[in-house]
C-alpha cells in the first residue's frame, strides 16, 4: 500500500512516517510469519449523550433479538482481519451475541459462502463491561485493498448501544432475529440507519509492508 502526500518540513515527513509505522503491530510470536496487522478501517465513535457542533444529534440504539448488519470499506488488503468492538460510552454492559464478517455484494446482501463466525477468546460471545473495547482473534479471510466487507451482529436480550458513529455515510440494515448469515435482509423487514455501533475497528493482517512517499520539494 503506498501513501503519497506533500509535506512542507521534514519533521512532519518524519512524523508521518512513525506514526504509519507505530499502527503496525505483530500478530504473533511466529517469526516466519512476516504479516503484519494495520487498521484498514476505523471509526471515530461518539457518546450518544452528547452533541457536537456541524453533525447529527447521535441517538442510542435498543436492539432485541435483532441483527444489524454494517458495511466498511477497506482500505489495505490481506490474508486475515480482526474486528474491535466497543462499549466505550456505555454505562452498563452490553453483550454481543454473535457476530460474522462476509464479503458485500452490495446493499445488505452478502456473499454467503464467504460468511465466517468470530470470536473472541475462543468464545461466539462477548460481553463488554462499561468502557471496555476488545479486539477478536484472528479470522481466515482473504480480502483486497479497497474491498467492502459487512459485519454482522446479532444482540440476543435488550442492549443499548451508546457507543457510535453517527455521521457514518453508509447505510447500516437491521433485522428482526438472529440473521448472521442471512444472504440478505429482506427489505420490508428491515429498519435502515446511517451510523456505525458498536463497530470502531477493522484490521488487516497483511505481509506487503504499507510504505510512504513524502514530496519535500515545497
Amino acid at each position: 500500500t503506498t501513501i503519497t502526500t506533500r509535506l512542507k518540513t521534514p519533521f512532519l515527513a518524519a512524523l508521518l512516517a512513525a506514526s504509519l509505522l507505530g499502527c503496525a503491530s505483530n500478530p504473533g510470536s511466529n517469526q516466519t510469519d512476516k504479516a503484519r496487522y494495520y487498521a484498514s478501517w476505523t471509526g471515530a465513535m461518539q457518546d450518544s449523550t452528547q452533541v457536537r457542533a456541524g453533525t447529527p444529534a447521535p441517538a442510542a440504539q435498543v436492539f432485541n433479538d435483532q441483527s444489524i448488519r454494517q458495511v466498511v470499506r477497506l482500505s489495505v488488503g490481506g490474508e486475515r482481519i480482526r474486528i474491535k468492538v466497543s462499549n466505550l460510552f456505555g454505562t452498563t454492559p452490553v453483550t454481543f451475541s454473535g457476530v460474522q464478517v462476509a464479503k458485500s455484494v452490495g446493499g445488505s446482501g452478502i456473499d454467503a459462502a464467504s460468511s465466517q463466525a468470530v470470536q473472541f477468546g475462543g468464545q461466539a460471545s462477548v460481553t463488554l463491561a462499561a468502557g471496555e473495547e476488545r479486539m477478536s482473534d484472528a479470522v481466515a479471510m482473504p480480502v483486497a485493498p479497497l474491498a467492502d466487507i459487512a459485519v454482522t451482529m446479532y444482540f440476543a436480550a435488550p442492549s443499548t448501544v451508546t457507543t457510535l458513529h453517527t455521521l457514518g455515510r453508509q447505510t447500516a440494515y437491521i433485522a428482526q432475529g438472529q440473521q448472521l448469515a442471512a444472504a440478505t435482509l429482506a427489505s420490508d423487514k428491515v429498519n435502515q440507519r446511517q451510523s456505525y455501533y458498536g463497530l470502531t475497528a477493522v484490521e488487516v493482517a497483511s505481509a506487503d509492508p504499507a510504505r510512504v512517499v513524502v514530496d519535500r520539494k515545497n
